[in-house]
């Protein structure tokens, strides 16, 4: 116990003696200066503040930037279009997941590949080509390519542009690859709806029109395209069998070209009762049909093992003429709901075509009963008129002077009447001549100058009757190349049309000149003018003015018909009430010399730009 008390003691050391006050007071303030110092320092606390924000910052923007990181290589794996990195060799160092979906490979196997090894035998060296073209120029460079992906063509558009190292080389390109495949495919379509649509406007031989149809859907929309028309008895007939390469067996063959089976339940059979497309998949030997209730057997399925096939009815107005049938069969290719609009209107272009057929070969059997009926009065009637007015000109001449006096004002009226029946028949027959084609002419140098001076001659009696003032200008002179007789036809329906509209007290004024190199000759009046609704139809035929019935409005139509087989142009210029001005052309003579104070430029006396014909 004593020893316990002195280790005790020990350890706690004497006793402290109590401490004096001033002491008391210096021991006070090293503790407080203790504590001061312990204290940090106003701007150490700051910076460590600063120092925390900062690394708050920091570490937000990385995640930030791990996040944008991330981001950046999702769009670059899942982007639309293929990225690869290709070295001078075309081979590639790196792709991501688009490019490997799109050509079939995984990334691990697609880095390190070459891509001419993609790319279709014949087009590698344009590959080669563009990549050195990259490089070389140092710039952006755009082709277009053919892949073979998984035994298909892919159609792309390639653009890439270089990449350099560190020493400012081009040491590979940044490839972008873009599938075009649906683009080029939509265009083939639309290009061949666009050109079958313009074989079947441009001529009326529609047969021969489905025929180039065929062979230009294959391949752009086919593989095997089928023509089947309706015959008589509503059979339908194998017009046309367009084959593609695969279709090679001799059974397949066959098929193809033995005639259509459309019997009760086929799939011809629904189309040519419903007058719908009929959209047929090739699943198995009975493929259901687009829209239609149940199954339906067809041979075109079961024995070509076709993908799709589509049959587009051929109709018009409810008429059915026939079946177009385009298969898909080893491209694998398969037609959607956009080809079914598109080929239906196609179809339906096809059945107008068929029409608008039918109805041009009516008319033109009814333009040839026309030609048989005019034939008919030129060779049955004119030759009876004729006889009619040479009796009357003979009773004229041989009547005694009293019977002569008695009968002498109705004979002449019954000439007259014979004379324009004459006239009419002539007009009827030169119409027929003109809308035929078999209009000749006889062209030969002949002088303008005497030939106005016969037409004047003829008609200045009547204008003379009429009150009316016929005036003649022209040269002493001017040869021109035309057909005499049919030239003096047209002088003269223009001068007797002017007499018709210009009132008594008028003018009309004949003239004659050389204008642009050509024979111009005018033939203006006072009349009324026409109208300007009627002006633009003038050398239609039939057309007349408002009140006006004693012609047959052919005369104008004939004068531009007579005018343009001669070479020339024919115009009209009319104000209401101001009178009409028709002008006409014509050639002059080869060689022909013209005195020089006949001679006029163009821009002074030529007057309107021609109207030749209807605007």
């Amino acid at each position: 116990m004593r020893g316990d008390a002195k280790r005790d003691e020990h350890r706690s050391g004497p006793a402290r003696a109590p401490r004096t006050e001033r002491g008391q007071r210096r021991a006070e303030g090293t503790d407080a200066a203790v504590e001061r110092a312990a204290e940090p320092a106003p701007d150490l606390v700051r910076r460590v503040r600063e120092l925390e924000t900062e690394i708050a910052r920091l570490r937000a923007a990385h995640a930030s930037l791990e996040a944008s990181r991330a981001n950046l290589a999702d769009r670059y794996d899942f982007a639309p279009v293929a990225f690869l990195t290709v070295d001078v060799r075309c081979r590639i160092v790196d792709a991501n997941l688009t490019a490997a979906t799109m050509f079939g490979r995984e990334r691990g196997k697609l880095v390190g590949s070459f891509l001419t090894g993609i790319v279709v035998a014949d087009q590698r060296a344009t590959l080669r080509a563009h990549v050195e073209r990259c490089l070389t120029a140092r710039t952006l460079v755009e082709s277009e390519l053919v892949f073979a992906v998984r035994g298909a063509s892919l159609f792309a558009q390639i653009s890439s542009t270089p990449l350099f190292d560190q020493w400012g080389e081009p040491v590979a390109t940044r490839t972008v690859i873009t599938d075009i495949s649906a683009l080029r495919s939509t265009h083939e379509r639309l290009r061949f709806v666009t050109g079958a649509s313009g074989w079947l406007v441009s001529s009326f031989d529609t047969k021969a029109s489905l025929m180039e149809i065929a062979r230009t859907a294959v391949p752009a929309m086919a593989d095997v395209c089928l023509v089947d028309l309706v015959g008589e008895g509503d059979s339908l007939e194998r017009f046309e069998c367009v084959l593609g390469a695969e279709a090679q067996a001799a059974s397949v063959v066959r098929l193809y070209t033995e005639g259509p089976r459309a019997y009760v339940g086929s799939a011809l059979e629904q189309v040519l009762r419903t007058r719908q497309p009929l959209l047929v998949g090739a699943d198995a030997a009975k493929a259901p049909v687009a829209g239609a209730p149940g199954d339906l057997p067809d041979p075109l399925v079961s024995r070509l093992q076709a993908t799709s096939i589509l049959y587009i009815p051929i109709v018009a107005r409810g008429e059915v003429f026939g079946v177009l049938t385009f298969v898909y069969a080893s491209s694998g290719r398969r037609y959607t709901e956009v080809d079914v609009a598109m080929l239906g209107d196609l179809g339906a272009r096809a059945g107008m075509a068929f029409q608008n057929a039918r109805l041009y070969a009516a008319a033109q059997r009814a333009i040839a009963a026309r030609q048989d009926v005019l034939s008919f009065v030129s060779h049955d009637l004119k030759n009876p008129l004729m006889g009619v007015m040479l009796s009357v000109e003979t009773m004229l001449r041989a009547a005694p002077p009293v019977d002569r006096r008695r009968s002498a004002s109705q004979l002449q009226r019954v000439a007259r009447a014979a004379q324009q029946m004459r006239r009419m028949i002539d007009d009827l027959l030169d119409v027929s001549t003109l809308e035929g084609g078999r209009l000749t002419v006889d062209i030969g140098t002949h002088d303008l100058a005497s030939l106005l001076d016969e037409v004047i001659e003829l008609f200045n009696a009547r204008a003379t009757e009429l009150g009316i003032q016929l005036d003649l200008s022209r040269p002493a002179t001017l040869p021109v190349a035309c057909d005499r007789q049919r030239l003096q036809q047209v002088v003269s329906n223009l001068v007797d049309n002017a007499l018709k509209f210009t009132p008594r007290g008028g003018r009309i004024t004949v003239t004659a000149r050389v204008a642009d190199g050509n024979a111009l000759c005018i033939v203006a009046d006072s009349g009324a003018g026409i109208p300007p609704l009627l002006r633009p139809h003038v050398f239609e035929r039939f057309v007349q003015a408002d009140g006006m019935h004693s012609g047959r409005g052919l005369g104008l139509y004939i004068a531009k018909g007579l005018i343009e087989a001669q070479r020339g142009a024919i115009w009209v210029d009319s104000q209401e009430g101001a009178g009409t001005t028709f002008s006409f052309t014509v050639p002059l003579a080869r060689g022909a010399e013209v005195e020089k104070s006949n001679v006029e430029t163009a821009g002074g006396s030529l007057g309107p730009s021609p109207i030749v014909g209807p605007e």
